[in-house]
């Protein structure tokens, strides 16, 4: 694979612009191998006391919708409390990564990934929803990387096991609602399921 470095730089220069200097980043896992891509964290983003996490090389790579076969370039944001910034969520992220970039399929808004077990140590969430990133300004849903070159920013939101359950049975349109409507901090790995 040929990583557009270019492209790459005009992507974390966005997630600066809008989220802050980067705090931290890495390149391996947990194993010591070096990853195809990077996990980025900003601190205080997308509000003060929570911090965001972000890939950065994933849109490298063309990813194709199983919906409708077209190509897209994307790049993956997690976000939490500041306190909860230390649990697992570089480690998700690379196994998200590298699960999508392995098999060339792009992750789409309303899709579940999961359950999967306890994603994290003291949270309950075991799945995971992609969601526009509604918490951040519009200029973090997509950034255009060159002529004719997007890459769609996702944002992957913890899921309690009944709330995945719920939105395969509903529907995601709905579960979208249902989050508007309950004004819970997004960002809290801790926060109490919408659906049961």
């Amino acid at each position: 694979m040929t990583v557009d470095v270019s492209a790459e730089r005009v992507v974390l220069e966005r997630f600066e612009a809008e989220l802050g200097q980067l705090a931290v980043g890495w390149s391996r896992n947990a194993d010591g191998v070096q990853m195809p891509f990077q996990i980025l964290r900003f601190d205080n983003a997308p509000s003060r006391g929570a911090a965001t996490f972000a890939t950065l090389g994933i849109s490298s790579q063309l990813l194709q919708s199983e919906k409708s076969g077209r190509e897209i370039r994307q790049e993956y944001l997690m976000t939490c409390l500041e306190e909860q910034r230390d649990w697992n969520i570089p480690a998700v992220l690379q196994q998200i990564g590298s699960e999508s970039t392995r098999r060339r399929r792009a992750i789409l808004r309303g899709e579940v990934l999961g359950p999967r077990g306890p994603l994290f140590p003291g949270s309950d969430v075991t799945a995971l929803y992609a969601a526009i990133p509604v918490y951040f300004s519009d200029a973090l849903h997509s950034v255009t990387v060159g002529v004719g070159k997007e890459v769609v920013l996702v944002w992957l939101l913890p899921l309690h096991t009944s709330e995945a359950a719920w939105i395969r049975r509903v529907g995601w349109r709905g579960f979208e609602e249902r989050l508007a409507e309950t004004h819970l901090d997004l960002c809290d790995l801790r926060r109490p399921a919408v659906a049961t």
